[in-house]
């Protein structure tokens, strides 16, 4: 008896002897000692990657229990007490695997009784390590109390013969099985070596039950597999890691990545030959050339619809976490920070344990909550915790199933052929509900950690000569959908803590899409055609402007080809022949109702953000046109292209121009091009506390900055630094800009305060309610209650509206290495004075009342003009070493200078009296040097004040000329008044 069982144990082992076994007939019960078993036969088993090859396995005792009268139903119990396996990487990928070793009778290799019976074994092991030895590091993995056994389709103990589905017509059956443990620990450690120096540390982590969910596809014919799905579950994971220690598991990870590229490229081009040299299944034909099966409505009816809703396309690997809390330590200064992070996978997979990937064969990622906690250094003090970044799926009433990040990776390729081209990789993601906390310790320490990582990165892709040119600059098609973003920005508070003073700026984002195809909202060639023309028929965007402010300072080029070639590119095109480069990407992003609020005053709407910028609407396309061919613009309309050329180029203003030659091809052009425009109005509202605070802002901003610029030159400069720094030029184009200044009251006779109430008309305004405040936060329905949090907040106080409109708008931003040139023009200027109103009936909606019933009001500019007249404003601000030239201060503070052409005006006097206050800033600073220019101008000023004498007489409006005149100051702070030099530009003055 012992010998007839040795035949078939012999195939799993390799020094099986009769004298090891101890063997009870009657009762089913075995004893096995000091095996070995075979490396080959159990890779081909576990349908191991080919990346991987086991080279030792050993036990020092097992026991078998049989169930005789109950094979069919019962499976064969198999115990272990210590198990050992080694295994090594592969830097070259081994054979792949052979015939599965459950065909246990040499004459015969189809899926029968004794190949059912050994499958479905059950398997108890005490104890089991595995250890791992890599070209860069080793590792061990140890494992208690495992358990492996066979389960139903819904991953449920059953009936052996539930455990398996057999397609009737396929020749393939699917088996499910559950490896379970109740304590899992893993240490990796680096190979240390002379050429090796990279400062690794040993990395460790213990966890508690875990459980491995395998569903395999086999041939019947043969029992090979075809395809395998696995499901790595955890349970609640806490894992503290130090820098070095993360940037070990890069290490780790980055030297592997090679070999298992490798694997997965020897895996597609097997795929065609195992489709010519397998036997004549038709599972295997069909599955690519017969049309998929009907999908089936509520419980399958046959055993074929059943097998199609658990089959196994392809083979896939799954990781699920339900929760994950990560701390990441800094251990390389003492002044150490610590982050926070916990991730909550989706609710649905958490509560019924179901695999949902069945038609999914690519990467992905979906937390469904997580959370970000801020940096926690020695000198931080703080009893509430601030997330940096989290999901707000309570307050936005997000669905379950809706994941706080979805990230998805999908890869092409023919199985039977693998040469024929196939469709670019693309990249997936969506986004929901997440909101991020503006820490700026966060953030420093978030950067010099990522740099850190970036560097360990490098010295591991040279020391394993991983670098691969052809790889990284290969185009993926990428798509990002994001839903109710928000960033949250802190504001420093002053001494005087001020009830209207905002301690917040946050920036909503309700719908975003980021996409560098043309298979995207907005993101057509059409929509880029129309873009592209907008920014062309303006003059301020052209090479040679018609004036040569506010341009005069730029050098870089605001409407490079690039974006002109890629509207003409072929989307007819051959796959062979559409494989562009990744820097010849073209990314467009689409942003509506963008939408910007202050929050944290005390005086104010509970639990609302007073609305600084209006929803409005944005689109952005961005470019590298150092990657594209300049001499291919006239190529790409001469090719052979269905393009209606004509009707192209005829909607495209200024590209005649291009055509021709006309337009210096040879202008510089920035490293990163970037078109703006903005398709709504934007409006704003702001009042001196909330300018005060984004006056404090641009100081925080301009200190995280200076502490980003320290850190990385604290780090060192990289070995192949760049020779010239890059450089970006943005462009906006945007058709109005409304500001609302929120200046103190008037001090008004009361009979025109009476007069000029806002219920006694029903004029609209510039702000009318659809536009208002009110729309913004949440609609007319909660007017009351809004009205009346306001009221007790004791905001009852007036105010007096300024608002300015600027029409037609472009501005160019130029950033070359530390120099900034921002010009900016508008067409037209009209500010309009609404009087005074209450801050309660601005925050309700109510309409403002037209200009000419409650205060005169008169447009800066003469009225509509045409796009060749000169703008009624034109401004431009200077920063860097070339600001240097205007005055020593203007390096760091910047030199703004400004003209207005044309301006016709009436202003009041209670308007000017307290614009100059509003302006004002909270702490004492340089004066900004600044230059102003007046020509062709008129100011009417009207006195609109209390008089002292009753018996005093009408006030006369007083009318002021100017023309050709400089106001100009410099770093001594004093304001001089000069004539404009005749005969020369703007730039040219008196001196």
């Amino acid at each position: 008896i012992k010998l007839w069982n040795r035949k078939p144990l012999a195939k799993f082992t390799k020094n099986l002897s009769p004298d090891k076994i101890n063997l009870s007939t009657l009762k089913g019960e075995g004893e096995l000692s000091n095996l070995e078993l075979d490396e080959e036969v159990l890779q081909n088993m576990l349908d191991l990657p080919t990346w991987l090859a086991v080279t030792r396995v050993y036990c020092n005792k097992a026991a078998i229990r049989i169930q005789w009268t109950k094979l069919k139903t019962s499976p064969i119990s198999l115990f272990l007490d210590k198990v050992e396996v080694e295994m090594r990487t592969c830097e070259e990928p081994r054979p792949p695997n052979g015939p599965s070793p459950i065909a246990i009778t040499a004459g015969q290799s189809e899926y029968g009784f004794a190949e059912k019976v050994v499958e479905g074994m059950s398997v108890i092991i005490n104890s089991i390590t595995i250890k791992v030895q890599a070209q860069a590091f080793h590792a061990s993995f140890e494992l208690w109390q495992l358990q492996g056994c066979s389960l139903n389709p819904k991953w449920q103990k059953s009936d052996l013969r539930y455990t398996r589905i057999t397609h009737p017509k396929r020749g393939e059956v699917l088996t499910f099985k559950e490896i379970n443990w109740q304590s899992l620990r893993i240490e990796a450690d680096a190979i240390e070596s002379d050429e090796q120096d990279l400062g690794s540390t040993p990395l460790r982590l213990i966890t508690n039950q875990g459980r491995i969910r395998i569903a395999l596809k086999r041939r019947v014919k043969d029992c090979n597999v075809l395809a395998s799905k696995l499901l790595f579950i955890l349970d609640d994971l806490l894992w503290v890691l130090t820098d070095s220690q993360l940037k070990a598991i890069i290490h780790y990870a980055k030297s592997l990545s090679e070999a298992m590229e490798k694997s997965g490229q020897q895996r597609k081009s097997m795929a065609a030959e195992t489709l010519q040299t397998a036997p004549p299944s038709p599972g295997i034909h069909s599955l690519w050339t017969d049309p998929p099966p009907p999908e089936a409505v509520g419980t399958p009816g046959t055993l074929a619809q059943y097998f199609d809703l658990h089959d196994v396309k392809e083979s896939s690997y799954h990781t699920f976490i339900s929760r994950l809390d990560l701390h990441i330590c800094n251990d390389s200064s003492s002044d150490s920070g610590t982050e926070f992070s916990s991730l909550f996978p989706p609710r649905g997979i958490k509560s019924h344990r179901k695999c949902k990937f069945a038609k999914i064969t690519n990467p992905y990622v979906i937390p469904n909550t997580f959370f970000f906690l801020l940096v926690s250094t020695g000198g931080r003090h703080s009893k509430r915790t601030q997330s940096l970044l989290s999901c707000n799926r309570k307050s936005l009433h997000l669905p379950d199933n809706t994941p706080a990040i979805h990230l998805q990776f999908t890869e092409y390729y023919f199985p039977d052929n693998p040469g024929l081209p196939a469709p670019c990789s693309n990249l997936y993601a969506q986004l929901n509900g997440l909101q991020l906390y503006l820490d700026a310790p966060s953030v420093l320490w978030m950067t010099l950690f990522s740099r850190g990582l970036h560097k360990t990165l490098d010295q591991v892709k040279a020391f394993y000569h991983l670098q691969d040119s052809s790889k990284t600059d290969e185009h993926i098609d990428i798509r990002l959908d994001a839903t109710h973003l928000k960033l949250i920005i802190p504001l420093e508070s002053s001494i005087l803590d001020h009830p209207d003073r905002p301690q917040s700026l946050s920036i909503s984002l309700p719908q975003i899409v980021l996409s560098n195809t043309r298979h995207a909202p907005h993101a057509s060639h059409s929509d880029l055609n129309s873009t592209y023309s907008s920014f062309s028929a303006r003059p301020f965007f052209r090479p040679t402007a018609s004036q040569p402010f506010p341009r005069d300072q730029s050098v870089l080029h605001p409407l490079p080809s690039a974006f002109l070639q890629h509207c003409l590119e072929n989307e007819s095109l051959s796959l062979a022949h559409k494989r562009p480069s990744r820097s010849q990407d073209v990314w467009s992003v689409s942003l509506s109702r963008v939408a910007l609020g202050f929050d944290g005053a005390r005086r104010g709407p509970r639990g609302k953000a007073l609305p600084f910028v209006e929803p409005f609407a944005m689109y952005l396309w961005m470019c590298c046109p150092s990657a594209f061919k300049q001499d291919s613009l006239c190529s790409s309309i001469d090719g052979n292209s269905k393009i209606p050329k004509q009707s192209l180029l005829d909607s495209l203003q200024g590209v005649n121009d291009v055509i021709s030659n006309k337009i210096d091809q040879n202008s510089p052009m920035a490293s990163i091009h970037i078109l703006a425009q903005s398709i709504t109005p934007v409006k704003m509202w702001l009042n001196h506390y909330q300018f005060v605070a984004l006056l404090r802002l641009k100081d925080y901003l301009d200190r995280l900055a200076g502490d980003l610029s320290k850190d990385v030159q604290g780090l060192g400069q990289p070995e192949h630094k760049p020779s010239d720094p890059p450089s970006v030029c943005v462009s906006v184009l945007m058709e109005a800009i409304e500001l609302a200044l929120l200046l103190p009251p008037a001090t008004c006779e009361p009979e025109e305060e009476e007069a000029h109430s806002p219920e006694e008309t029903d004029s609209p305004s510039l702000t009318d309610s659809d536009l208002s405040p009110s729309h913004h936060a949440g609609g007319a329905g909660g007017n009351e209650d809004q009205e009346d949090d306001v009221e007790q907040e004791g905001s009852v106080e007036e105010v007096s509206v300024l608002v300015l409109c600027l029409s037609r708008i472009g501005c160019l931003t130029e950033k070359c290495g530390e120099d900034i040139v921002v010009a900016l023009e508008a067409q037209e200027l009209v500010p309009k004075q609404h009087g005074n109103h209450k801050v309660t009936d601005l925050l309700a909606g109510m309409a403002l009342t037209q200009a000419g019933s409650s205060s005169p009001s008169a447009p800066l500019s003469p009225g509509p003009c045409s796009l060749s007249c000169p703008p009624a404003a034109a401004l431009r601000m200077e920063m860097g070493p070339r600001a240097r030239r205007h005055s020593p201060l203007s390096e760091s503070m910047g030199f703004i200078e400004m003209c207005l052409t044309g301006c016709k005006a009436e202003l009041l006097a209670s308007t000017l009296n307290t614009l100059a206050p509003f302006l004002e800033d909270e702490l004492s600073a340089d004066p900004q040097p600044m230059r102003l220019c007046l020509r062709d101008t008129a100011f009417t000023l009207k006195d609109d004040g209390p008089r002292v004498y009753p018996t005093a007489p009408q006030p006369v409006p007083v009318l002021f000329s100017l023309d050709g005149i400089v106001l100009e100051r410099m770093d001594d702070g004093i304001l001089s008044l000069r004539c404009e030099s005749f005969g020369f530009g703007f730039q040219q003055l008196l001196r």
